[in-house]
């Protein structure tokens, strides 16, 4: 599987939006400024694919991607922003739910988590929502080359208190290819 052919499909604020096929898609979630458009960029070894911005909650849609001809990435609009969780801010909410509950073409969720932070109260409600809808889902912890081996410890500790003592999760360092192959083969289970 290659991740060099990807593209641009559409920003939709809504399901009627949605592209209508059985295309698999594999949807990015976290929090804003977690790093998701680095990290789908990083992924596909594309620097300007997903716009990063340095003002967080800058995507308040559905960005789908496709990847040739073999799947799609959703880059999801981060969450807890200008002091909202995920119960205040209504339309992410609904429009969110309505992807995770409804969307058969949703074959993986990637939730990213920022190492360097113990997850958030919208992390744990977002990862409970999607074990809710039965979704398979993958736990990345971005930002993971800022961690010496106490932090790591700590983020393991952290992380089976969040989501429980069972919880797998992949570190990623935006400066190591070989973690992102990584990722690339678990997505390969899934599309």
């Amino acid at each position: 599987m290659s991740l060099s052919n990807v593209s641009f499909v559409i920003s939709a604020p809504n399901k009627k939006s949605w592209p209508n096929d059985n295309l698999s898609e594999v949807c990015i979630l976290g929090k804003s400024n977690v790093g998701k458009s680095t990290f789908i960029n990083t992924l596909c070894n594309n620097k300007k694919l997903a716009r990063v911005s340095s003002t967080p909650g800058r995507t308040r849609l559905l960005n789908f991607f496709a990847v040739g001809d073999s799947f799609r990435l959703v880059d999801a609009p981060g969450y807890g922003y200008a002091k909202t969780t995920l119960k205040e801010d209504a339309s992410f909410a609904s429009m969110m739910e309505e992807y995770i509950f409804e969307r058969d073409n949703a074959v993986l969720f990637i939730l990213l988590i920022d190492s360097r932070h113990y997850p958030s109260e919208d992390d744990i409600l977002c990862y409970e929502m999607l074990k809710k809808a039965n979704k398979n889902i993958l736990v990345v912890a971005t930002k993971s080359d800022k961690l010496n081996q106490s932090l790591r410890a700590k983020l393991k500790k952290n992380m089976a208190e969040a989501f429980g003592k069972d919880i797998k999760y992949q570190l990623v360092n935006y400066n190591d290819q070989k973690l992102f192959k990584e990722i690339e083969n678990i997505i390969a289970k899934y599309v």
